[in-house]
């Protein structure tokens, strides 16, 4: 006899929550494992390029949907974590995503490259992660010359691996993209934005809004008001309503261009005072 369609369904669909249950469960009692695996993963990179650097502060961010893991040693010399899904610049590698640790001193100079992870070919791909091939980074910035591999470009600054030139321009092009991202986001010239729940220059939490982010105002500005977390936000900035002195500042300024375009262009002084509209004293 044989068993009812609704039979089939259901005992499939026990079996698929039972294996679901079981995958879950799996998940979190090896994800903690995990995540400190990798962690001493960095930390061996991390020491691998700066010796010295035995106790860096760490920190991460969020870049592309991707965590960036930023240690900062003394010195100024700052070590983070960077992959071919970062920038779209970066060349495809072979067998997929490669991640690395790339070491830059204060002045925007490679101290250090180490490959964190990678599934490129073994006995191709794989010799990324040999130390003849990485030391050709080292004392390298974005103005050393062209960043390419010499098969591509005989300018190139780095030998490419013998039968894996698509793995060494992933590796090259990564190294030139994650030089940038330093100057952009980690130099020490850079200011970043003030996350949410940091405190402003004022010593008042700064919430997470866009806005108010960008725009932390003295206490002075005409209009100024607290807003919910005590940050003083001006109105034009906050309820996007115009401030009368801005807009007193605007209408002057458009109207010295109104003039200039009827002058053909000519400079012209602003509107004369009433001082300098009355007429001299008759002799």
């Amino acid at each position: 006899m044989q068993d009812s369609p609704v039979k089939m369904v259901g005992t499939l669909l026990v079996i698929t929550i039972l294996a679901g249950a079981a995958l879950a469960g799996g998940n979190m009692a090896t994800r903690d494992k995990i995540a400190e695996a990798r962690k001493q993963v960095r930390a061996r990179a991390v020491r691998k390029i700066f010796p010295a650097c035995r106790k860096p502060s760490e920190s991460s961010m969020k870049v592309a949907g991707q965590d960036i893991w930023v240690y900062r040693c003394p010195g100024g010399n700052v070590a983070f974590t960077f992959s071919t899904k970062m920038d779209k610049s970066i060349s495809s590698p072979y067998g997929g995503e490669i991640k690395i640790m790339v070491g830059v001193g204060p002045s925007g100079t490679v101290k250090g490259v180490q490959v964190v992870s990678h599934s490129e070919t073994p006995g191709l791909g794989a010799n990324i992660t040999n130390p003849k091939f990485l030391n050709q980074f080292k004392g390298l910035n974005l103005k050393s010359g062209k960043w390419a591999v010499k098969k591509d470009d005989p300018a190139g600054l780095i030998d490419g691996i013998s039968g894996a030139t698509i793995s060494s321009r992933a590796m090259t092009t990564m190294v030139k993209a994650a030089l940038e991202f330093f100057n952009r986001r980690l130099s020490k010239g850079h200011r970043p934005r003030l996350p949410g729940g940091m405190k402003a220059r004022d010593g008042r939490t700064v919430p997470r809004s866009r806005a108010i982010r960008r725009y932390s105002p003295p206490r002075h500005v005409p209009g100024a008001k607290p807003n919910t977390r005590g940050v003083m936000i001006p109105d034009y900035i906050r309820r996007r309503v115009h401030n009368p002195q801005i807009d007193r500042i605007g209408q002057k300024a458009r109207e010295d261009m109104r003039r200039r375009m009827n002058s053909g262009g000519k400079e012209l002084p602003s509107k004369p005072s009433d001082a300098d509209l009355t007429p001299p004293p008759v002799r």
